[in-house]
């Protein structure tokens, strides 16, 4: 049954060093075809390659908090590399990870403006 409402896998992460070609699938791959829950018909997946060298103009903790802190950002989730962040609908539902050690991260502000960071420990993904 496909999923029931929108559904996001938000990830830097799903390639891999492929052997005998520059990449290959990784498992969070697998991990986006099976939370689109389709059977009898090919998934419907979508790439945005719109991360890639986020780095190089916002340092993610100090920018991300900044912006949280001033407002500009609501509650927001990062990930380090190979994690992936699954939204359902607009809400955020699970992260998972290709490489063991990394996270997911909450970053909030409470009601005295202090900006804070709660790492969340994704489900690793085997393969």
């Amino acid at each position: 049954m496909a999923a029931t409402e929108p559904t996001i896998l938000a990830t830097s992460g799903g390639f891999r060093p492929g052997i005998g070609s520059r990449l290959a699938f990784a498992p969070m791959v697998g991990q986006a075809i099976e939370l689109a829950g389709v059977s009898g018909r090919a998934p419907r997946l979508v790439h945005l390659g719109t991360a890639n060298g986020d780095q190089r103009w916002l340092n993610a903790v100090n920018g991300v908090h900044r912006l949280v802190g001033e407002g500009v950002l609501p509650r927001t989730y990062c990930s380090d590399d190979g994690v992936g962040l699954l939204y359902r609908g607009q809400d955020f539902a699970a992260a998972f990870s290709e490489v063991a050690g990394k996270a997911a991260y909450v970053v909030d502000i409470d009601s005295t403006g202090t900006v804070s960071e709660e790492r969340i420990e994704p489900e690793l993904l085997s393969g």
